[in-house]
């Protein structure tokens, strides 16, 4: 083959690289889509190939880091890069129903990961960890277990891989605070009449040899800088056992464990926010007025997936995709709301009310 020829080729084929680079990356996959009408249908196709393509760049490697959490608020937020390539079948038959190729480009895949890249954020914080007991910060353990370190592993092993243990002076961006108290009873049997003679019909009680050990944490988490109370929980841990030491063990392991989930859960279910457009923060006392608020903003036109992430001491969130601005989504919670709505802040993703 002529030398120029072949240079001529070699150009050709990288300039048609280089011309078309999603070619490689985009894929196409085939998905159902249902709805009430075309269009609703076809929105959930896109979402339904959001998440197998989501997962399918996972598996292959391209966007693997530890402890993302994949949830249909990212899917929803991805379908929107999802092209239709060809609708295969349609059919309207007591709702609407398509089969349809869809593909995912780079477009996509950036959007994907720059959400999970913010989940990631948000699920890992550093985030020191010291517990004290009976107002003493000496360390804490169980057959020689340090309880912070403890703590510190179950939550690497979810994937929060910035966690000191027992440094109260670390520099981080949270604070998880426990207090430990622990408390021994002799377990006795349960009153009764002695009849014997003698007793006169006396009650008493009988000494069973076994011990009840009752581990509590007062655990809060707290911002750093601020030391504003990011989350407050009251854990409890009994165990029985003829040793008091072994019934202690037992009873400060399982508490503490729960202290770890607990402080796992906060950050989680902060991350599920990250696909809504608009957070709605609420002050209410009454769970079921929240309630009666949700059922209104899911009736609203422009609304979907409205859902309440967190409800806490009186404050909730309720996170939700809209076209609404916050004004409008205001005057229209105001015009059906049956109470007092009163407006705390507003901000272009960030509504805040208070109701009652």
């Amino acid at each position: 083959m002529n030398k120029s020829v072949a240079l001529m080729r070699l150009l050709l084929i990288v300039m048609m690289f280089f011309m078309f680079p999603l070619a490689a990356s985009a894929q196409i996959v085939e998905v159902d889509g249902y709805g009430d009408d075309k269009e609703s249908a076809m929105k959930d196709a896109k979402r339904n190939a959001a998440s197998i393509l989501a997962g399918t760049l996972i598996k292959s490697n391209t966007l693997v880091k530890n402890g993302y959490v994949i949830s249909d608020d990212i899917f929803a937020r991805t379908a929107g890069y999802i092209r239709l390539v060809k609708i295969i079948k349609e059919e309207n038959n007591n709702g609407y129903h398509i089969v349809a190729q869809m593909e995912g480009g780079k477009e996509f895949e950036n959007t994907l990961r720059s959400s999970l890249d913010v989940v990631n954020e948000l699920n890992n914080p550093r985030i020191s960890v010291f517990i004290n007991e009976n107002g003493s910060y000496n360390k804490v353990s169980f057959d020689g277990i340090s309880c912070e370190g403890m703590i510190a592993n179950y939550l690497v092993e979810k994937g929060m891989t910035n966690v000191v243990a027992g440094n109260r002076n670390a520099d981080c961006e949270y604070k998880a605070i426990i207090t430990l108290v622990t408390t021994t009873k002799p377990i006795k049997l349960q009153s009764y009449q002695d009849m014997s003679a003698g007793k006169g019909g006396e009650s008493t009680r009988h000494e069973t040899g076994l011990l009840n050990v009752n581990a509590a944490m007062e655990l809060r988490v707290v911002d750093a800088d601020t030391n504003e109370m990011v989350g407050q929980f009251t854990l409890n841990s009994t165990a029985m056992d003829s040793d008091n030491a072994r019934a202690r063990s037992t009873a400060v392991r399982d508490v503490t464990l729960k202290a770890g989930d607990k402080i796992w859960e906060i950050f989680n279910r902060r991350s599920a926010v990250v696909g809504d457009d608009k957070v709605l923060k609420v002050r209410v006392a009454d769970y079921s007025k929240l309630d009666n608020l949700l059922q209104i903003v899911k009736s609203l036109d422009g609304v979907e997936g409205a859902v309440t992430r967190e409800y806490k001491d009186g404050k909730a969130l309720i996170g939700m995709n809209t076209s609404l601005s916050s004004q409008a989504l205001y005057r229209r919670i105001a015009e059906r709301y049956d109470g007092t709505v009163r407006v705390e802040n507003l901000a272009d993703d960030t509504l805040e009310l208070s109701i009652n």
